[in-house]
């Protein structure tokens, strides 16, 4: 789990690199809430629906942060080379990509099969030049 600041939580870019997101709610009078007390919620929470869920595949390896975060910036190569940002506004597109791509965990195999599409593309369009 990642925590923001008490004041303002995290920010949109951090926001776009988790792989799920929790917002506690709070009264609007004291919109805020003790970073000590939000972990205890969030821990009693999970406890309660702890081994509720499907149990996850132990022999999937899931891919590292870093080999996901490469494969965003593999797929920003290509959704450049093909034009996809010509509306201006790259940074929230990027950020909703990354929510998209990341937003849940990934494997390897995964990560290697986004890749695999990203270079297609960029591979396609050389060809062509």
């Amino acid at each position: 789990y990642v925590f923001g600041p008490e004041r303002s939580g995290l920010t949109e870019e951090e926001r776009s690199r988790a792989s799920a997101t929790l917002t506690l709610p709070t009264e609007a009078s004291f919109p805020t809430m003790n970073l000590s007390h939000a972990l205890a919620v969030i821990l009693a929470v999970h406890r309660a629906f702890a081994g509720g869920g499907a149990a996850p595949d132990r022999d999937v390896e899931l891919a590292p942060s870093r080999e996901i975060e490469a494969c965003i910036e593999h797929w920003d190569r290509a959704l450049d080379s093909i034009g996809f940002y010509d509306t201006g506004h790259r940074q929230r597109s990027l950020r909703d990509w990354r929510r998209i791509v990341a937003g849940r965990p990934l494997s390897r195999r995964e990560v290697a099969m986004l890749r695999g599409v990203a270079n297609r593309i960029l591979v396609s369009l050389r060809r062509r030049d």
